[in-house]
């Protein structure tokens, strides 16, 4: 049950000196606080009924409103409702019993409120002036509405500062003792929630709940600075250069957000953070010019907009097309219909010079890239309009013939359109369309371009076997769009028919080694795989080449051990090579290999046919014993070996035992350490 205690404090001038702290005044139910400089006052959470009367020191019968109101006078007018000239005045409120304390200036009765310019009042979450700042007010006659409550049980530290001019009424607050909220699981960086990026936004809840774990101070954002220990944490692995992170809060919270690359304790500012609302809107968060397959890290705050430390919901979402860059444009593989939606704001990297824009005049703003290859030579004619047929304006540039994909381009698109839609067309199109149309006879259409049919260029003559990259690219209007083709003159797209379905490709650190491991549903002129692997996401190297299974349609497991990972991050992929020697790409994963403070035991492969390896990470040289016990606990084979600092491996067999379980038993370098494992002998 929560119990609650009542306390007051006020500034009062009395003969032009501050009043100290004292409970002359004091019942067995109520106290009342006057601002002081000194050490922290211990709030009594026993005394639980209401009297909130700041202005007096014998009695507990509040005074009468002196008929004032909220108006200010300057010094010499001032009355006992009035704070003194030149102040500078620090005193933190703690609970007595370990609680947190919570702050409520909205007051009803005799109490007033006003601060007028020059005279400040701050609020401190903890005991001293360098702890988080909660709130403040100044030249202000408006009580304050919300209650502030403490994260910890440090308690609050006000701070007033007044000029040597007009004054006002001061303020008046209520304390309550309360019982301290715990930290969400994801308050401290090291706790980070992960996010999948994804096409469109789909909602991750979460909670700030006043945390307890408090980190650095919070960067400033849209001139202020948000309440640095009001923060949760997410990461996420970035697909491609450009993510869009949208917050949507609560009432009562007012979110910012803040982008880190790097790891904890060791982060860096990703661009700007964003605070562009205020309480209960979202935020928008677009950052490009990040590295496919690293690690981001999302840093979420309640600037606590007036309302206050506390509880507050709110959902995220991390967006991240996959083609908004040329490098991983989408490939179409038949004429059906492309729908597709733009992330706002999402282009990716600026890809080209101007010299091979062609019409589109400031480059990139919100992009889509795809490609297509041409199986029959014919003509090529496509629509792309607003898919609900609200209002739309989307540039496009198509760029070809290739001999294979390649990015970027090296030469001015063949057709372009910059004119901006119109609603209605003569070719029984949809409302605001744009594209390629037989009876049209230009190839580009600039801005502005007067026409019956403003955004139409002329059909292309596709060639057999080669490719064909297509941007769009929305100004302004409906994110969603639709792509129709019209195919003539026998002219058909390739249909891609995959030389294999990848359904798995995952990892594991076992160790002393990375365990990356594939499977294939089907595979038609599959040739061999390569493994590539990266420390950076974005530059790879070559680690293996592991033989394709050709031809089947059985499902296909493959396997390869990354013998010496990088320490730190290892990105992996999957180079696909087909028969006729073209390629694609699997997504990319990581595995995190750290430094490990203690020796740490694998094995592999499990299950075993007989030798198999004993992976030892050791932090230092050292003699380890190495037993092999069976289902009985009985000891059936035992060695010593000398192990380095580092990862070490070590080959045993068990080709001679009986099929079933065994038990490897090391004894490390500390005499009193053992680890185990368990391996089965088939």
């Amino acid at each position: 049950m929560k119990r609650k205690i009542y306390f007051l404090f006020s500034l009062l001038l009395f003969a032009n000196t501050w009043l100290v702290h004292a409970q002359t005044n004091c019942s067995a139910t109520a106290c009342y606080y006057f601002m002081q400089v000194g050490p922290p006052v211990v709030l009594d959470c026993s005394k639980t009924n209401n009297f909130y009367d700041p202005q007096v020191t014998t009695t507990t019968t509040p005074p009468a409103s002196n008929g004032a109101g909220f108006n200010c006078s300057p010094p010499s007018a001032a009355s006992n409702y009035n704070y003194t000239d030149i102040a500078n005045v620090t005193q933190t409120f703690q609970t007595n019993n370990g609680q947190c304390l919570t702050a409520n200036f909205n007051l009803v009765g005799p109490f007033l409120f006003g601060l007028s310019t020059g005279d400040t009042l701050y609020m401190y979450d903890g005991p001293t002036l360098s702890s988080p700042l909660l709130a403040f007010w100044t030249n202000t006659t408006t009580q304050p509405s919300a209650t502030y409550t403490s994260s910890s049980n440090a308690g609050l530290t006000f701070h007033f500062v007044s000029d040597n001019a007009t004054n006002c009424k001061g303020w008046a607050c209520r304390f309550g003792c309360v019982t301290c909220p715990s930290a969400p699981s994801n308050d401290p960086c090291s706790g980070a929630q992960q996010l999948l990026p994804g096409a469109s936004c789909t909602y991750t809840p979460g909670l700030i709940n006043a945390p307890t774990n408090p980190t650095s101070t919070a960067p400033a954002c849209g001139g202020s600075i948000p309440n640095g220990n009001d923060d949760v944490w997410y990461y996420f692995s970035a697909s491609n250069s450009t993510a869009t992170i949208t917050v949507a809060p609560s009432a009562g919270m007012d979110p910012v957000i803040q982008l880190l690359s790097g790891t904890c304790g060791s982060l860096t500012q990703v661009g700007s953070c964003q605070n562009a609302t205020g309480t209960g809107g979202s935020e928008v968060l677009t950052a490009s010019g990040l590295t496919t397959g690293a690690t981001y890290y999302v840093r979420i705050f309640d600037f606590q907009g007036g309302s206050g430390s506390g509880s507050y919901s709110f959902n995220v979402c991390v967006q991240s097309s996959a083609n908004v860059d040329c490098a991983a444009a989408t490939q179409l593989c038949s004429s059906s219909a492309v729908n597709g939606t733009f992330i706002w704001n999402n282009y990716g990297t600026q890809e080209f010079s101007s010299g091979t824009w062609g019409c589109i005049l400031y480059g990139e703003s919100c992009s889509a890239w795809y490609y297509f290859k041409c199986e029959t030579a014919g003509t090529l004619g496509f629509n792309i309009a607003s898919s609900n047929g609200t209002a739309q304006d989307i540039d496009w540039a198509l760029w070809g013939p290739y001999s294979a994909m390649a990015c970027p381009m090296s030469l001015s698109p063949i057709r372009c359109s910059y004119a901006g839609q119109v609603q209605y067309n003569s070719f029984g199109m949809p409302n605001y369309s744009t594209g390629l149309q037989a009876s049209e006879t230009d190839i580009t259409e600039p801005a502005g371009y007067a026409a019956v049919n403003p955004a139409f260029v002329d059909t292309v003559h596709m060639k057999a076997g080669k490719y064909y990259v297509l941007l769009l690219n929305l100004w302004s209007g409906n994110l969603n769009y639709q792509i129709t083709w019209q195919l003539a003159d026998g002219g058909t797209l390739n249909t891609c028919l995959l030389p294999l379905e990848l359904i798995t490709f995952d990892g594991e650190d076992i160790g002393d080694v990375n365990h990356l491991y594939w499977t294939t549903e089907s595979e038609i002129n599959n040739d061999h795989f390569i493994l590539e692997r990266s420390a950076d996401g974005a530059n790879f190297e070559q680690l293996g080449t592991i033989n394709g299974a050709g031809n089947t349609s059985a499902l296909t497991n493959y396997d390869y051990y990354d013998q010496h990972p990088l320490t730190g991050i290892n990105y992996y992929r999957l180079r696909q090579v087909d028969n006729d020697g073209e390629y694609t790409f699997s997504e990319i994963i990581s595995l995190e290999n750290k430094v490990v403070a203690e020796l740490s035991l694998a094995v592999y492969p499990n299950p075993t046919a007989g030798i198999f390896n004993v992976g030892l990470t050791a932090p230092e040289d050292c003699d380890v014993a190495i037993d092999i016990l069976n289902e009985l606990g009985q000891m059936v084979q035992t060695m010593k070996s000398e192990v380095h600092n580092g990862r070490n491996n070590i080959q045993l067999d068990l080709t001679s035992f009986d099929h079933g379980i065994y038990t490897v038993r090391v004894r490390a370098c500390d005499a009193g350490k053992v680890f185990t494992k368990k391996i089965v002998k088939i």
